[in-house]
C-alpha cells in the first residue's frame, strides 16, 4: 500500500491512517457497546448469545466484502473518470498493474479494517460460547479465519471484475449486479441448472447454511479447493485485462 501510489492517493482522499484507525475503534466500540445492551436487555443464554452474535456478524463481514467494498471501488473509479484524474495517472510512469492494484486496496482500506474488527469479535464471541459438540477449541475458533478466507477469496474475484468493468464504462458501470445475483441464486435452484455455478462460488451456499449455526461449519474440501483455484485464475485473468484497459480508453 505504501509502495503503490495510486492506492497511497484513495487513502488518503478517504481521510488517511488516522481515519482508518478511527474507523477500526468505533466499529470496535459499537460491537462492544450493542452487544452489552443486548445482552442486559434480553438476559438470553450465553453460549446462545455468542452464536448469534457470530451469525450476525458473519452476515455483516459479508455486507461489507461483497456489496459496500464494491460500490467503493466503482465510486473511486467514477470520480477519477469525472475529475479526469485517470488521465494523469495514465500519463505517469505507473503500469497497469500498479493502477490496478491501486483502486483494489486503496478504496477498500476502510473496509478492510471494518472486516478485521469484526473478524476478532468473532473469534472472542465463539471463546464465549465455549467448543462446538464434536469439535475442539481450535477447530471452533478457526471457523472465523476458514470463512474470512473463503470470503476474501471470492470477494478478490468480484473486486477485480469490478475494477475491469468501471475501467471499461469509464466508472459508470460496476459488479454490483453479480453480487446481487450471487446472493439470490442461492435462495433458488440456480445452483443446480448452471453446471459448474456452484464450485466457482460455493460461498454463499457455505455461509448461509452456517450462520444459524456459526459455532459448525460442513463443506466439501475438494469442492471448495477447486474454487479457490478457479478464482485465483479468474482473479489474475481480470487483473491482466485490466491492467492493459488501464493504458487502453478504446
Amino acid at each position: 500500500m505504501i509502495r503503490n501510489p495510486l492506492g497511497w492517493a484513495q487513502l488518503m482522499l478517504m481521510g488517511g491512517w488516522k481515519r482508518l484507525w478511527a474507523v477500526a475503534g468505533l466499529t470496535a466500540a459499537g460491537i462492544i457497546v450493542c452487544s452489552v445492551m443486548i445482552y442486559r436487555a434480553m438476559s438470553p443464554n450465553l453460549s446462545a448469545f455468542s452464536g448469534s452474535a457470530v451469525g450476525i456478524l458473519l452476515m455483516c463481514e459479508a455486507v461489507l466484502l461483497f456489496f459496500i467494498a464494491s460500490g467503493q471501488i466503482k465510486k473511486a473509479l467514477l470520480r477519477d473518470f469525472t475529475t479526469d484524474m485517470i488521465t494523469s495517472h495514465r500519463l505517469s510512469a505507473m503500469s497497469g498493474y500498479t493502477a490496478v492494484l491501486g483502486y483494489v486496496t486503496g478504496p477498500i482500506m476502510q473496509i478492510l479494517s471494518i472486516s478485521a474488527v469484526i473478524w476478532v469479535a468473532m473469534h472472542v464471541f465463539l471463546s464465549l460460547s465455549g467448543p462446538s459438540v464434536g469439535y475442539g477449541w481450535v477447530s471452533t475458533l478457526a471457523i472465523p479465519s476458514i470463512l474470512y478466507a473463503i470470503m476474501l477469496c471470492a470477494a478478490a474475484t468480484l473486486w477485480s471484475l469490478g475494477v475491469l468493468i468501471g475501467l471499461s464504462t469509464r466508472g459508470k458501470a460496476g459488479v454490483m449486479g453479480v453480487v446481487v445475483f450471487l446472493a439470490i441464486s442461492n435462495n433458488t435452484s440456480m445452483f443446480k441448472i448452471v453446471p459448474g455455478l456452484y464450485v466457482l462460488f460455493p460461498l454463499t451456499e457455505i455461509v448461509t447454511n452456517n450462520i444459524a449455526t456459526a459455532g459448525s461449519i460442513a463443506f466439501d474440501a475438494r469442492a471448495l479447493l477447486a474454487s479457490a483455484l478457479i478464482q485465483t485464475m479468474l482473479t489474475l485473468v481480470f487483473v491482466i485485462a485490466a491492467a492493459r484497459k488501464f493504458h487502453r480508453d478504446d
